[in-house]
């Protein structure tokens, strides 16, 4: 008797679960036109980025210049590290105007280090958050940096982390580092 108690919810929702069925059967079925017309319309894609050059196709001068003017980075080519992780070539793009490297990456960067390598012509960005918030609506770390022969540059880039029960803070993100040996007639980028 007992047994027939614990089926009996069961059964009931076994049977409501079939009366339901037979009335969608019963019922007229659903407007091809409307559903045709839906799946006709074109289906938007995101722009595709273009893809980088590798950075050894292109001739970098030995020599120092002056940082590039803004007009020079609008124009200048997109370029791939010599070395980068997956995540790094999805978030990051690198751009070069004769010996100088530009680094824009797509996260909430809470700050830009230099672990390494002279300061001079050097510029670190960091998107600004809204008043009161952690984070920016357009996230965005950026560094213009010289190659130069005989001085490596390293820079750590930190993202916010965290939410809204456990709290904010800052952790290591991408490191990218730059070495031109004095013999070598490139430089090697690595973003990792």
């Amino acid at each position: 008797m007992r047994l027939a108690h614990a089926f009996a919810p069961m059964s009931l929702f076994a049977a409501a679960s079939l009366a339901m069925l037979g009335n969608a059967a019963s019922s007229s079925p659903p407007s091809l036109t409307a559903s045709a017309s839906a799946s006709a319309a074109p289906k938007r894609r995101a722009p595709e980025r273009p893809r980088p050059s590798p950075l050894a196709n292109h001739t970098i001068p030995r020599e120092e210049s002056e940082p590039p003017k803004p007009e020079e980075w609008r124009n200048a080519p997109m370029v791939a590290p010599t070395r980068a992780s997956s995540s790094a070539s999805r978030r990051c793009r690198a751009y070069l105007v004769r010996e100088w490297l530009k680094l824009n990456c797509d996260l909430s960067a809470a700050a830009i280090r230099q672990l390494a390598g002279p300061h001079q012509g050097v510029l670190l960005w960091v998107t600004p958050t809204p008043e009161g918030g952690f984070f920016a609506d357009k996230p965005m770390a950026q560094i213009i940096a010289p190659m130069r022969p005989g001085s490596p540059s390293v820079f750590q880039i930190y993202e916010i982390s965290g939410g809204e029960y456990e709290g904010v803070w800052a952790e290591p993100s991408y490191l990218l580092d730059i070495q031109w040996p004095e013999a070598e007639p490139q430089p090697k980028v690595v973003l990792r």
